[in-house]
């Protein structure tokens, strides 16, 4: 049977809050397994708060040209960073903060950086059943059904985060959800796409977050199960199927990221300061 659209969203909004409070302990140091973080190579920046914090520098974009490191990165949950990852990350040029994670997850798991003065931080909640045009919950039956929603249903909120990258300048940037796997997954295969990055190293970039993440991963199914329920695997994976059916989708359905984002209201000259962050 079908699952309905608000099982899901409650379902999902519970992962969440579980994944949020493991993250109350200190995190697992063993990020990921060897040959994830050998694929993530030098865009993989260790910390000892984060598991998935990288780089979306060295993809080869629009014209032959590389994305530029130090720039925009991806990451996790930022909420555990200790003092010594907030200096790297100031070291690393990063000034503003993109927190797309629901109030509840923020209120179990509050971002270090939100009032830092070095820092600027932004929140722009994703999947949070409120910022959508339709004004409720939107998740359907599988992922890539609920990243193809946040295309249809959160337009105006994924402008509002991409005018902000656009108005970085020489400034880096970080966003961030909770597992920095599903909503920094769509905002990240957003920005490559703009830059003209092939489906093939989006895809890559996606799903190197599995297994990255799995340790956490592991200590989320514990979790699930001393509250009594078990969490669906496919919600907790990144196979490179899932990120090739919202690349087709995004592609057939709106011509891709530059095409989008001038329909989300962003003009001409701000996707061509969004391309400079990165070429």
């Amino acid at each position: 049977m079908k699952k309905t659209a608000p099982l899901i969203f409650l379902l999902v909004v519970s992962v969440l809050f579980i994944l949020s409070c493991a993250r109350t302990e200190k995190p697992v140091q063993t990020a990921g397994s060897k040959s994830a973080k050998s694929a993530a190579g030098p865009r993989l920046i260790p910390l000892e708060g984060c598991l998935n914090f990288r780089d979306l520098g060295g993809y080869t974009g629009e014209g032959g040209v590389k994305t530029r490191y130090d720039r925009i990165f991806r990451s996790d949950d930022l909420s555990k960073l200790s003092p010594a990852d907030i200096d790297r990350i100031s070291k690393l040029g990063i000034s503003i903060v993109i927190d797309l994670r629901a109030d509840q997850e923020l209120s179990q798991a509050p971002n270090p950086l939100r009032d830092h003065p070095g820092f600027v931080y932004r929140h722009f909640p994703l999947l949070d059943g409120i910022n959508s045009e339709t004004g409720g919950p939107f998740l359907t039956q599988s992922l890539p059904e609920m990243y193809k929603s946040l295309l249809t249903d959160s337009g105006a909120q994924l402008g509002r985060i991409f005018r902000v990258l656009a108005e970085a300048g020489d400034r880096g940037v970080v966003f961030h959800c909770t597992a920095g796997k599903d909503r920094t997954g769509v905002v990240a295969a957003l920005l490559l796409d703009l830059c003209g990055v092939a489906g093939q190293d989006i895809i890559a970039d996606y799903a190197l977050t599995y297994d990255l993440m799995r340790p956490h991963f592991d200590l989320m199914r514990e979790r699930a199960q001393e509250a009594g329920f078990s969490i669906p695997e496919d919600l907790l994976r990144s196979d490179a199927v899932f990120m090739q059916e919202f690349l087709d989708f995004l592609k057939e359905t709106y011509g891709g990221a530059e095409a989008y984002l001038l329909r989300q209201g962003l003009s001409p000259r701000e996707l061509r300061d969004l391309k400079a962050l990165l070429l």
